[in-house]
């Protein structure tokens, strides 16, 4: 798989911790941050893409009333 950069402006705080992380773990921060950032844009990907099958399942009438 090819790479390409990505500048990104961390709080000190996180960029602290990141370091932390990176040397407990023998990883680099690129590493980390990489595996994070790919694992968020997964997750919110899922939720995008189930957000719209629901709306698309509305449009084309495959709903179910609900009475109470």
């Amino acid at each position: 798989m090819t790479s390409s950069t990505v500048s990104v402006r961390l709080p000190r705080e996180v960029k602290d911790a990141l370091t932390r992380l990176a040397n407990a773990t023998d990883r680099t921060k690129s590493y980390l941050a990489g595996e994070a950032i790919a694992d968020y844009v997964a997750r919110e990907l899922a939720i995008v893409q189930g957000i719209e099958q629901g709306l698309d399942d509305v449009k084309q009438g495959r709903v179910v009333a609900h009475t109470v």
